[in-house]
């Protein structure tokens, strides 16, 4: 299949940019269960759940994917040349290294905050670990 390098990378520099999965595109999608070692997740759907913390995103293309590879390994991808698939993903690689660190301290800022305001709840008997267990 060949695929359209500059609207794939786009797409998900616009997912990372708006920090919002469902921004994912088809096209992108289908590249990624295709040929970056993601399974489908059943739907594009499925899959966006799946990555909803883009915490988790940004590591499938940065650390390792769903087969516990790196699409960094130049020599793994190789076979990929060919078809321009590999310069698609270095270039969503690149993509997710620029805006990497400002994702990930934003989120852990913000779940951060999220716990101390659940640990105030619970201080003050707003709610209790029951409550917040279901």
């Amino acid at each position: 299949m060949n695929y359209d390098k500059k609207n794939i990378v786009r797409n998900i520099e616009l997912v990372l940019k708006k920090r919002d999965i469902n921004k994912l595109s088809k096209k992108a999608y289908e590249f990624i269960i295709m040929d970056c070692g993601s399974i489908a997740h059943y739907s594009i759907r499925g899959w966006k759940d799946c990555y909803k913390d883009l915490r988790d995103f940004l590591n499938f293309f940065l650390v390792k994917n769903e087969y516990g590879e790196s699409l960094r390994d130049r020599s793994k991808y190789s076979l990929y040349d060919k078809d321009n698939k590999r310069e698609i993903m270095l270039e969503i690689v690149a993509v997710c290294e620029k805006y990497n660190e400002n994702i990930q301290n934003d989120l852990n800022n913000t779940a951060r905050q999220f716990d101390k305001e659940i640990g105030k709840r619970l201080v003050n008997g707003e709610i209790t670990l029951k409550e917040i267990m279901r």
